[in-house]
């Protein structure tokens, strides 16, 4: 608590005004986190951020939205969380850091909550590099589901089934042309569906044959 009061007082003295943010801010944010100084902590992060101190790292700036958004999180604002988020995943990067990862989970929950719908990182305004590493761990989350479900044979239990409906209720027809098609026979094939013509007709599943 006595290195919030502290922090408070710097970030009061230094800033120009209440609208701009600097490390301190990021500082600040995070052990209100730890102390879960929540409801205290909107003195400083309600404001809205126009302006940026002088020697402040855009990566503090993308940090201290990700704390704001976890703070709006706890108070159950989840509105201002999301937009939190979103400032993170559409600030300019030349790289993909932890925090946009993070950013990224968190907003996908929420958007699912508040507005029923999966978040689109496109339409939001998402950077760039920020989308293109998002779109590489979505296909990589793919590859990875496909690969644990050939694992442990929930693939054989899906193929398995479709399977089944096709022949739930085998009928005559099914054996003899299973029967044709081993003999290697064209002639045998033939035979075996001019036999049961009448039943793929009716069935209409002559293309099978």
């Amino acid at each position: 608590m006595y290195g919030i009061s502290m922090i408070s007082r710097a970030i009061c003295v230094l800033r120009s005004s209440s609208e701009q943010v600097s490390s301190l801010h990021t500082q600040y944010a995070m052990l209100c986190l730890h102390a879960r100084c929540l409801q205290h902590s909107l003195a400083v992060i309600d404001h809205p951020i126009t302006s940026v101190l002088n020697g402040t790292n855009p990566i503090e700036i993308c940090t201290y939205n990700y704390y704001r958004g976890m703070i709006y999180m706890g108070l159950e604002r989840y509105a201002d969380a999301i937009e939190c988020y979103r400032r993170v995943l559409s600030q300019p990067t030349a790289i993909a850091h932890q925090v946009h990862i993070d950013a990224y989970q968190r907003i996908s929950l929420l958007n699912l909550i508040v507005y029923g719908e999966t978040f689109n990182a496109k339409l939001a305004g998402v950077g760039t590099v920020v989308c293109r590493y998002i779109e590489m761990e979505e296909n990589r989350r793919v590859q990875q589901e496909g690969l644990q479900s050939m694992q442990d044979g929930t693939w054989m239990e899906e193929v398995g089934a479709a399977g089944g409906a096709l022949f739930e209720n085998p009928n005559k027809w099914h054996g003899d042309l299973m029967s044709a098609w081993e003999t290697n026979s064209p002639t045998k094939m033939e035979e075996a569906i001019a036999a049961n013509l009448d039943a793929l007709q009716s069935e209409q599943t002559l293309g099978m044959a």
